[in-house]
């Protein structure tokens, strides 16, 4: 069982999925320091998550658990509407990626293409889908694989109350 340290809070890999700690940072963490464009080609600053609880998925439309959590995701700012959500397609063009959104009904979630991995890079995540927690000071702590929804909303208020 790995330990998610930061928020007091543990995942067991025998679930299919792992977690690491990142150091909380005196400064924003990367994520938020960056500007990343949306399918559509916007700019869009991952600074304006700062101040509040951010969950960050991480996906690409040819991934099956993404596939299955998307749906769980688009709910997500409904049930929790005071943590910013911010969807992260990768690995792949751009035409799969706003059919998946679609497809998924992701359209909910503000969308982030970064087909380059630089933000799953910063974090060192290599299974998809990927987490990040972000908690209103900056904290970032990390999760891949598919989460149950109740899993899922554990980590979240455990973003919201660290």
């Amino acid at each position: 069982m790995l330990a998610l340290g930061l928020f007091g809070a543990s995942l067991g890999s025998a679930c299919g999925y792992q977690a690491t700690e990142l150091e909380a940072a005196t400064t924003s963490a990367p994520l938020l320091d960056a500007t990343e464009a949306t399918p559509e080609g916007t700019p869009y600053d991952l600074s304006s998550l700062d101040g509040r609880p951010a969950v960050v998925f991480l996906w690409a439309p040819w991934c099956g658990p993404c596939r299955r959590m998307a749906p769980t995701v688009a709910g997500l700012p409904d049930a929790h509407p005071d943590v910013a959500f911010l969807s992260v397609s990768g690995r792949s063009h751009v035409r799969e990626v706003t059919r998946f959104i679609d497809e998924q009904g992701l359209n909910t979630v503000d969308q982030v293409y970064d087909n380059d991995l630089t933000i799953a890079s910063a974090y060192a995540l290599i299974q998809q889908p990927g987490w990040l927690f972000v908690t209103a000071d900056g904290r970032v702590a990390t999760a891949s694989g598919e989460l149950s929804a109740e899993r899922l909303t554990e980590l979240i208020d455990e973003a919201r109350n660290p």
